[in-house]
């Protein structure tokens, strides 16, 4: 293994949040704390407690086409951070490496978010 290669440990965390609001992510969106808030309501009874060790998250978000192209996916990768923050994780600086994509879908009823959470090792 060479020095900066990283191997993922025992999966923590892998849920789907289905609903409005994945696409609506935007800095400025008025519906950026409600997806938030369904992100951490779906996380928190599926979590074991809060994890002290770094991780690796895998985003996949299913959003309508038009959102796709609305929607930078570092826009929607912060609420799901700030979701993880508090409940899974204590801080989201323990993510050391992020796999996230958009898929597109063809309405508002297919879209969803899929998280998985695994450990990071060296």
């Amino acid at each position: 293994m060479r020095k900066h290669d990283f191997v993922k440990g025992k999966k923590m965390l892998e849920v789907t949040v289905s609903g409005g609001g994945v696409g609506v992510c935007g800095v400025k969106s008025p519906y950026k704390r409600k997806w938030k808030q369904m992100i951490m309501h779906k996380i928190e009874p599926l979590s074991p407690g809060i994890c002290t060790e770094n991780c690796c998250v895998k985003l996949q978000f299913y959003i309508t086409e038009a959102r796709t192209k609305r929607n930078d996916l570092d826009n929607l990768i912060k609420p799901v951070f700030s979701a993880l923050e508090g409940t899974i994780i204590e801080d989201d600086r323990q993510i050391f490496s992020v796999d996230a994509t958009k898929f597109p879908v063809n309405s508002l009823k297919g879209e969803r978010l899929h998280i998985e959470l695994w450990e990071w090792k060296r």
